[in-house]
């Protein structure tokens, strides 16, 4: 039986997603998950299916819970099949969690502390990104504390981490399969906000795409067992090596390392 770990499933294009590989991909479900009540509704459409969810309440900004239930599964399981990253937000506010940006925590250091831990057992890693995220910049003093915090900016900055984060373990394990995905631009709930902005918000959301055209988009590429790195929604993408490229991954790499030291009170920077 096929083990899959997923964050970020109860809603959206998360949520989409699962409920279709599910069909697809029998097995295990390890959910990592916020809601009791979304969950209990996932779990029984998944067992529906003929599938087994084994779960774990976890808030994805909480390192040090989130490093405890990553020990708890690595001594439950000895090999991993797929691990289903579609967790993020889209920080309207700049709040600090120790001094470091919530966005940075949850959009970059919880998919990379969840990668580093369970990488050995692991085979294939599906990372759900963004098409913003090659519009981000690397600014490794400010953008963990937040000092260059921005309703815009800070999303696809974090995402950019995440994407270099990504590629940091697609370069050094190329023996496993590796895929970071924008699934396209999807009408879901990220970034919404109150007032006439947010009206004018969810007007244009109506001209985007479905979680379920996301979903399929993923699906694709995950059935495909492609080695390549990015697609943009099904197909293969060349993002510029002046951005990604091995350098940058390290460095991302290493400076994200020493933040979640700092969050799970292992060092501090």
């Amino acid at each position: 039986m096929l083990n899959i770990i997923a964050t970020g499933v109860t809603s959206g294009i998360g949520l989409a997603t699962i409920l279709k590989m599910s069909e697809s991909l029998k097995g295990n479900y390890i959910i990592l998950y916020r809601d009791e009540l979304k969950l209990t509704e996932l779990s029984e459409k998944l067992k529906l299916k003929g599938n087994k969810v084994d779960s774990y309440k976890v808030d994805l900004k909480d390192l040090n819970k989130l490093n405890k239930v990553l020990t708890e599964i690595k001594s439950k399981y000895k090999n991993i099949n797929l691990i289903f990253h579609c967790s993020g937000i889209w920080p309207l506010k700049n709040n600090l969690i120790e001094g470091i940006e919530e966005g940075f925590i949850v959009n970059n250091l919880s998919p990379l502390l969840i990668n580093d831990s369970l990488i050995e057992i692991t085979d294939k890693i599906v990372q759900i990104s963004a098409g913003l995220a090659i519009n981000g910049k690397i600014d490794t003093i400010n953008t963990p504390c937040g000092n260059d915090f921005s309703k815009i900016s800070t999303y696809k900055n974090t995402k950019l981490w995440n994407l270099l984060s990504t590629y940091y373990y697609y370069k050094n394990y190329p023996q496993k399969i590796i895929n970071s995905i924008h699934p396209g631009v999807i009408n879901t709930n990220l970034g919404n906000t109150r007032g006439l902005l947010g009206y004018l918000i969810k007007q244009v959301k109506k001209l985007w795409k479905s979680t379920d055209y996301a979903a399929c988009n993923i699906l694709e590429v995950l059935s495909s067992n492609s080695k390549s790195f990015f697609f943009n929604e099904q197909k293969e993408y060349t993002i510029s090596s002046d951005l990604l490229n091995t350098e940058n991954a390290n460095e991302i790499y290493k400076t994200s390392q020493r933040y979640i030291k700092r969050l799970i009170n292992e060092k501090k920077i």
